[in-house]
């Protein structure tokens, strides 16, 4: 799956959010209460302005949730859905 397929999918009212190419990273880490996390071959960063959270899809089209660093600890998921990866 690649960025501009994931973009299109989402359709996301760019008044409301924000979606990052992050497809150049190889991974992405994150550590919460002293576990860390890691997402293998990231494709789009997905950011609710004003929102306490932040999503990543990778290439697998599976859903990453993430608080603002620093609070809580991390969601994944994978719907099955390839058409939408992230329901909102």
């Amino acid at each position: 799956m690649r960025f501009e397929e994931i973009k299109a999918k989402l359709a996301l009212n760019e008044a409301e959010y924000s979606i990052r190419d992050i497809s150049h990273e190889v991974w992405r880490e994150y550590e919460h209460g002293g576990v860390v996390f890691r997402i293998n071959c990231p494709i789009a960063l997905i950011i609710r302005k004003g929102g306490t959270t932040h999503r990543v899809v990778d290439v697998a089209n599976v859903s990453h949730c993430h608080p603002q660093p620093g609070n809580g600890c991390a969601l994944r998921w994978f719907n099955g859905d390839q058409v939408n990866p992230v329901k909102f």
